[in-house]
């Protein structure tokens, strides 16, 4: 796409530049083409200038994207071109889903806040619980513990005591009442005592027995049994307290960790949901896509055209992708792509001087302020065979108004050559990778092989090979065919295809050419070395004189005069700068 629209860029120019160069003369009210056929080596200042096409860019811009991770449809932008304030709204996306699933999370939210409350009072009430259980395991423990203490120290020692006591009444009342016995038995001899007296006495002394024998056995099993059991009994009951109140301890500890591991995983849920719902509400004031600074909206990104398109309400907006740009038009710049034949003349710090068709009669200076490292090569749908450079020119004037993504026009002046000896580029032809001219010499035409130096889009100096005054052709002889007489009239014709184009040169401080100028056969896709300098003046009006009109020179109608199968060998190289030896530009 990008070689058909040079083609027709320079078709349409050579055209143009054609038709530029016929005149009306006024005395005789007919249009005459203006042609040269010859010209003459001169010497004298050159400036070797580099004339590239360039968009206009900001140096500086704020670049806008979109911060959406899922991206969005645009539902809402504003006009491009208009003037924005910093927060101003430059575009909205679609955040019908996000409004939905923040309902979702705060209805989740409410429901985990409820659960939490819940789980902070089960710990509580877990916690009250737990200190009632372990209080009365301990009162336990201190109650069976004081028991046993009471048993060793008092009822223990108490009941021995006591048994011991009786053992002893019991053996005194024995031994009395046996001792009364014996006397009533004596009495009884003497008859002094009744046999019932007697046998009452007797019964006493058995009961006595009896009761002594009793209070023996009663100390014996308490001493050998009771006690111990006793004793047993209370430690066991005091070592069961303190299980008891292990447990409860254990046990307390368990439900409180359960509860503390509810309560947390309520918490822990509760911030995953106040974060997610955090995050989608960021999410939905980024699908308000606010401006970052002052500036004019510009669509998408200078550097990106095709990106444009996607722009428009209903179009997906991704993650990433710029939207916006709002240039600083305070500080401009020109983007330029310099073919890779030219790159080595350009450098860093080298003066400019740009125009553009969009604001007729400014002209800027500026100076080349960054050259790319790397060709550029084209998207991976649409590679580029030629390479260019991107190479960028900083505008000297501040706050022109000018706007960004215009075209412009930019003369990169190269060098000043103060005094050399040039002659048109169509005077130079190439063979065999030789340059060579041809000489109008008093006596014939000679080819003589000349070197070239720097050269223009329509100069080029010649540093050996002819000298000063010299005449030079603009035609190869050598394809050239016999034309119909120089009088006849050429009708005014509109701008026709780029072959049939032809070449203008006036001779700056040369005698004036008479209306009826001669013509001069140029090579297929001369017009393309027609363009004015600068300052406005015309090919030829910048350097070599052209020569007075010769006998057999050759009207515009019949050019040209070269045979098609000379094209690619003469005429065709003729229509190249000699030293640039490129694709595309022929």
């Amino acid at each position: 796409m990008k070689y058909w629209i040079v083609a027709i860029v320079l078709l349409a120019g050579g055209a143009a530049a054609a038709w530029a160069f016929l005149y009306r003369d006024s005395s005789a009210g007919e249009t005459r083409s203006l042609l040269a056929s010859k010209c003459i080596a001169v010497r004298g200042p050159l400036r070797i200038t580099l004339v590239e096409a360039g968009t206009l860019k900001a140096k500086n811009a704020e670049i806008v994207t979109s911060k959406l991770q899922r991206g969005g449809l645009l539902t809402w932008l504003v006009t491009e071109g208009q003037e924005v304030k910093k927060d101003e709204v430059l575009a909205r996306l679609d955040d019908t889903d996000i409004k939905r699933e923040i309902e979702d999370l705060e209805s989740q939210l409410s429901e985990a806040r409820t659960n939490l409350k819940t789980a902070q009072n089960d710990l509580e009430i877990q916690l009250e619980d737990n200190a009632a259980s372990l209080a009365q395991a301990q009162l336990d423990l201190d109650s069976k513990t004081s028991d046993f203490e009471l048993f060793e120290q008092v009822s223990h020692p108490g009941k021995s005591q006591e048994l011991q006591d009786r053992l002893t009444t019991s053996e005194l009342d024995q031994k009395r009442i046996e001792e009364r016995h014996e006397r009533a038995v004596k009495l009884k001899e003497e008859g002094f005592v009744t046999e019932a007296e007697l046998k009452s006495e007797a019964i006493e002394l058995r009961r006595a027995t009896m009761t002594l024998d009793q209070a023996r056995t009663d100390l014996k099993a308490y001493n050998e049994f009771t006690s111990g059991k006793d004793r047993r009994t209370k430690e066991f009951a005091v070592t069961e307290a303190q299980h008891q109140l292990e447990r409860a301890v254990a046990k307390a500890e368990s439900l409180k960790a359960q509860r503390e591991a509810t309560l947390t995983q309520r918490e822990r849920q509760v911030r995953q949901l106040e974060e997610r719902l955090r995050k989608k509400k960021e999410e939905l004031a980024q699908t308000e896509i606010k401006s970052p600074g002052n500036g004019i909206v510009i669509y998408g990104s200078p550097e990106d055209p095709w990106q444009r398109n996607n722009i428009k309400i209903g179009g997906q907006a991704w993650p990433g992708m710029t939207l916006f740009t709002l240039p600083d038009l305070r500080e401009m710049q020109v983007s330029l792509n310099i073919h890779e034949a030219d790159i080595n003349k350009v450098k860093v710090g080298l003066p400019t001087v740009t125009t553009c068709d969009t604001y007729p009669g400014l002209s800027i200076t500026g100076k080349i302020e960054k050259i790319a490292t790397l060709a550029n090569s084209g998207q991976f749908w649409m590679p580029q065979k030629v390479k260019e450079f991107t190479v960028t020119v900083t505008l000297d004037q501040a706050n022109l108004g000018i706007k960004p993504g215009i075209s412009a026009k930019t003369e990169v002046m190269i060098e000043e050559l103060a005094d050399v000896i040039h002659v048109p580029v169509h005077a130079v032809f190439i063979t065999e990778g030789k340059h060579y001219c041809f000489v109008d010499g008093a006596a014939e035409i000679e080819e003589r092989r000349v070197e070239v130096g720097a050269s223009t889009d329509i100069y080029a100096v010649v540093k050996s090979g002819i000298v000063e005054g010299e005449r030079v052709l603009l035609y190869r002889p050598d394809t050239y065919r016999p034309a119909p007489k120089a009088e006849e009239s050429v009708p005014p014709a509109a701008p026709a295809a780029a072959s049939e184009t032809v070449v203008a040169a006036a001779a700056e401080g040369a005698p004036a050419a008479p209306a009826a100028a001669e013509a001069v056969t140029t090579a297929p896709g001369a017009a393309e070395s027609v363009p004015t300098t600068a300052q406005g003046e015309s090919a030829a009006a910048a350097g070599a004189p052209l020569e007075q009109p010769a006998a057999d020179a050759v009207p515009a109608a019949q050019a040209p005069a070269v045979a098609p199968a000379a094209a690619t060998d003469g005429a065709a190289e003729a229509a190249s700068p000699p030293v640039k030896e490129k694709e595309g530009s022929r």
